[in-house]
């Protein structure tokens, strides 16, 4: 039954969010991979304003992370291997407002399922696909995973995965860790939202 309500508002949160983040990967004028967050927004959503002072959309920059496709890095073996036995997501969508605070002061980078970074299991994407989108609840068109990366471009932590609908829209849906694997709470969004007033 808890499961069912968490679902339905998914279903019914949808709709509230009018704004849509894609990534996009080039090689720039320095001859340097260069990866880009584009946030346009819809129907009047105000998080491209809040993050970028622009009412319709702007690019956001990427880091790209270092070193993060060799054997040392555990989080991104973790996603591409085993995130649905560590990971789960919280069916609540993080606020507007949280979003464009993230996005103005934290360094991050998104991971697709189909990520260059995977030397891991290359050979598994339609898996890895899969498992991305189920954490979304719902039928979706793709998704991403959301990582921030530390001062020496390190990642960090996984703290969230972006949903993007059959509708054209994008959320946000908190990462938390499966019950089976640890019972210990990470709190990453509500400690970027203290002193912030939420709707």
């Amino acid at each position: 039954m808890k499961h069912l309500i968490a679902l339905i508002f998914v279903f019914s949160s949808l709709p509230a969010f009018s704004y849509q983040l894609r990534s996009q990967i080039a090689i720039n004028q320095s001859n340097e991979l260069d990866k880009r967050l584009i946030m346009t927004c819809l129907n009047g959503e105000t998080v491209c304003q809040d993050t970028c002072n622009i009412a319709n959309g702007c690019i956001l920059q990427e880091t790209i992370c270092e070193d993060c496709a060799s054997a040392k890095s555990q989080l991104l073996r973790t996603m591409v291997t085993d995130i649905k036995s560590i990971f789960k997501t919280d069916p609540m969508f993080v606020e507007s407002v949280l979003v464009s605070k993230f996005f103005r002061e934290k360094k991050f980078m998104t991971i697709s399922y189909d990520t260059f970074l995977n030397f891991f299991t290359p050979e598994k994407k339609d898996q890895i696909k899969a498992d991305f989108e189920s954490l979304c609840y719902v039928d979706v068109d793709s998704a991403m995973m959301l990582v921030t990366l530390d001062e020496k471009n390190q990642m960090e932590d996984l703290v969230g995965t972006i949903c993007h609908d059959r509708l054209g829209y994008s959320s946000i849906l908190p990462m938390e860790l499966h019950p089976n694997f640890s019972n210990k709470t990470l709190d990453f969004w509500k400690n970027l939202g203290v002193g912030v007033k939420l709707d």
